[in-house]
């Protein structure tokens, strides 16, 4: 039996350094966070998402993937169909896109190597496109405008599926999308972008004036976002640990990890705070604080943590330091 002053302040500090017991540990977990509304634009096509949806395994080869595009402010939709999704394909797509538009001054998208790519960055810095906002690793919400209309596309996949359509044909559904009001604006994507309603087949309501936009666009969206996020939050229990520079945390795995494999990376450090929540990581990535779950802090038994620098009081009892 051996014993020294602070010993349990040793043992535990030891513990909390040694990354093989911290990589055992089961009770870390990431934790959803409050969700973030993103403000609504002051002009339609300034910011657009893109973003790409698939493989389908049971597609024709011409359509294995699917290139998309949102606008921000009237919720404008685009989609292609394509084969592969390398960086050419991906700037004919916006190319094909922007021909028609304009340019945008912003796009979002995610760390795939197709926007990751010295030519897309290129392809930007032609069409003066200067803001290009890449979202954290695996976290797809951080562009939640685009991966909302994804449910919507992917519907209009199964129902082509189950009618034996050649999914060419769901690009038809764009023009019953965009013409129709949408929940969050109250407005119809056409109208927002183009000042007019669309004429279809099913025109029965009398189109309002050419130009005009309701002046009331913005407090309605932020209304709705903030009823969606008092949903979400409640739902989620949504909390948020402030990191430091500094801070040790880990990374759950977005794989499948097998059984008796932990489902966490190794402790890393906290290089710093580059969004409300979202942090640059000691290796260069930035991850999303959903996905960061603490390094736990050891607890003493006299309620001291293991990163305090305090000194056990010598009146302290001689048994709580036989821990051998």
């Amino acid at each position: 039996m051996y014993w020294w002053p602070n010993m349990d302040t040793f043992v535990t500090e030891k513990i909390a350094a040694c990354h093989l017991c911290l990589s055992l540990d089961k009770t870390a977990k990431a934790s959803a966070v409050p969700l973030q509304p993103v403000p609504l634009p002051s002009a339609p096509w300034e910011k657009l998402a893109i973003d790409i949806v698939g493989p389908f395994e049971t597609a024709v080869w011409d359509c294995r993937y699917a290139l998309t595009l949102t606008d921000y402010y009237s919720k404008w939709p685009e989609v292609a169909f394509t084969a592969s999704v390398a960086t050419k394909q991906v700037t004919a797509f916006l190319t094909s896109v922007f021909i028609r538009h304009g340019n945008p001054t912003t796009l979002v998208s995610d760390n795939g190597p197709q926007f990751t790519s010295p030519e897309f960055a290129a392809f930007l810095k032609e069409r003066d496109i200067n803001k290009h906002i890449r979202t954290s690793v695996y976290h797809p919400a951080a562009n939640g405008a685009i991966e909302r209309f994804h449910r919507v596309l992917k519907s209009t996949i199964q129902s082509a599926i189950l009618q034996s359509a050649p999914w060419k044909k769901v690009t038809d559904f764009l023009q019953i999308y965009r013409a129709t009001p949408h929940a969050v604006t109250g407005v119809s994507p056409f109208e927002l972008l183009h000042g007019r309603k669309m004429r279809t087949r099913l025109n029965v309501l009398k189109p309002s004036p050419s130009g005009h936009v309701p002046t009331q666009l913005q407090q309605r969206v932020s209304s709705r976002q903030d009823v969606m996020k008092a949903r979400f939050d409640h739902k989620h229990q949504g909390r948020h640990f402030s990191f430091q520079k500094g801070d040790k945390v880990r990374i759950k795995k977005s794989v499948h990890v097998p059984k008796a494999y932990p489902k966490f990376t190794p402790p890393i450090e906290v290089r710093k705070k580059v969004g409300p929540f979202t942090y640059l990581l000691d290796y260069g990535k930035k991850w999303h604080a959903s996905c960061i779950a603490p390094v736990p802090t050891r607890e003493l038994d006299n309620g001291m943590t293991a990163n305090a620098e305090n000194v056990m009081p010598s009146h302290a009892p001689l048994w709580k330091f036989s821990v051998f």
